[in-house]
């Protein structure tokens, strides 16, 4: 019995794992989530190389005036967080503008 058990511990995981994007998709047919990446005013979505990356299950912001911390959580629980070690308001300088 207890040499399965590893084993059946893993047969669900996977399983679990599996569902994940089926129960997403399900969700955002019925409308409990919005099928684009997050919503306007609230949306931290990112693209490294050919791999897209969208905090669709929360966003947390947290800052003093002078500096941030952004944290986004994505339905399978990634994370991606954001440092701005310095905030000010204004133009940003000409070698940033298009």
């Amino acid at each position: 019995m207890h040499k399965s058990l590893p084993l059946a511990f893993l047969v669900v995981a996977m399983s679990l794992v599996s569902c994940a994007k089926d129960v997403q998709e399900v969700a955002q047919e019925v409308g409990l989530i919005p099928s684009g990446c997050g919503s306007d005013g609230a949306r931290l979505q990112a693209t490294i190389g050919e791999t897209s990356y969208c905090a669709g299950a929360q966003i947390l912001a947290t800052g003093d005036g002078s500096s941030a911390i952004i944290t986004g959580i994505d339905f399978a629980g990634n994370t991606l967080v954001l440092q701005l070690d310095s905030l000010s308001t204004g133009m940003p300088p000409s070698k940033y503008l298009c």
